[in-house]
């Protein structure tokens, strides 16, 4: 009957160390045991990270509704008006992911961006070169 009396008194002191939270207890898997990624570098996230962790995506500060881009479905604030002009001129370049009709017009602008012809120098003339 000694044996018996005394099995209990392991179980009481771990319900009562659990209890008053000096031990853990222990999570089952799935059921609370939620481990947090790390947290990415805001000079590392495309435009979307950025976007849903409340940053510019182009300075990676806070942003602020009143500077706002929309592209596609998606929009974006921006930190200052200068970046939101520097986002609208080339979403694409900070991870914004654009429809097809919005790739084929960042495509064409890109074209005509190599295709444009130096600004032309001066002919130099019989004028000008007597000034000299």
């Amino acid at each position: 009957m000694n044996r018996m009396s005394g099995a209990w008194l392991p179980t009481l002191a771990l319900s009562a160390l659990l209890a008053c939270g000096l031990l853990p207890a222990r999570a089952e898997e799935g059921e609370g045991a939620k481990t947090e990624a790390p947290k990415k570098d805001p000079k590392d996230m495309n435009a979307d990270e950025a976007q849903a962790a409340g940053l510019c995506p182009v300075c990676k500060q806070e942003s602020k509704p009143v500077y706002r881009v929309e592209v596609g479905d998606k929009a974006y604030n921006f930190h200052s008006r200068d970046c939101k002009k520097t986002f609208a001129a080339d979403p694409a370049k900070y991870g914004a992911k654009l429809s097809d009709a919005e790739k084929r017009k960042h495509d064409e602008k890109e074209k005509e961006k190599k295709t444009a012809a130096p600004p032309a120098e001066e002919k130099k003339t019989e004028d000008s070169m007597m000034g000299q």
